[in-house]
């Protein structure tokens, strides 16, 4: 049985002295506005070279980007989708939550199960990059990662899985106040380093961790 981690259950007190609107009635508005509450919870990321917003190019259009410079010169870049459903709400992330942001990505009618809709459904996996998948033991969506990771090891590709004990959905944002995310923020660090290190031969050094030996 998952265990809550102690900063976890603090916050979720916290959030449940002050219960938000229940998921059947939240709108998109509230959701968004909701959202922002995070910000209280990340750590001040410290003075950085520039930060510019631009416009890309895409299939359908503009897309907004905002680039951050930690400092001047060349730098491998890094690209942060935000997937618009991962909202931290007062009440955490619930299945509820979980299902109502579904039912507006995907109204019913829709084929939920089409290889567009996520990586789990009928897609080639076996020329994709070396890959970290973490998950939050107490998040819906846990096991939705987990089983990416294992059909990327089926495929050959080299992945590496970390399940984070005890944190809920969205911990990767809480910096400011869960010790466990600011260490998944050094851990990604080093991941990234040693992953450009190996640029040029995405099948180097297959990494693929079993649970519990990639529980952090």
């Amino acid at each position: 049985m998952p265990e809550l981690d102690v900063e976890v259950r603090a916050l979720l007190d916290r959030w449940a002295a002050t219960p938000g609107t229940p998921a059947s009635e939240l709108t998109a508005a509230e959701v968004r506005a909701d959202d922002l509450a995070v910000l209280d919870l990340q750590r001040d990321p410290g003075e950085l070279h520039s930060v510019a917003d631009v416009d890309a190019t895409g299939p359908a259009g503009g897309v907004p980007v905002r680039v951050y410079r930690p400092h001047p010169g060349p730098l491998d870049p890094i690209l942060f989708f935000h997937g618009g459903g991962f909202v931290i709400g007062r009440d955490g992330f619930s299945g509820e939550k979980s299902r109502w942001y579904f039912d507006q990505y995907l109204p019913p009618g829709l084929d939920r199960r089409a290889p567009a809709v996520s990586p789990l459904y009928g897609r080639s996996l076996e020329h994709l990059p070396r890959t970290l998948i973490v998950t939050a033991e107490c998040d819906p969506l846990r096991d939705d990662g987990e089983h990416h990771a294992e059909a990327l090891h089926q495929a050959g590709v080299p992945v590496e899985l970390r399940r984070y004990r005890g944190m809920i959905h969205g911990f990767f944002q809480m910096t400011g106040a869960l010790e466990r995310s600011r260490r998944l923020q050094r851990q990604l660090g080093d991941w990234m380093r040693d992953a450009t290190d190996r640029h040029g031969d995405h099948r180097a050094g297959s990494t693929h961790s079993s649970l519990p030996d990639g529980s952090v």
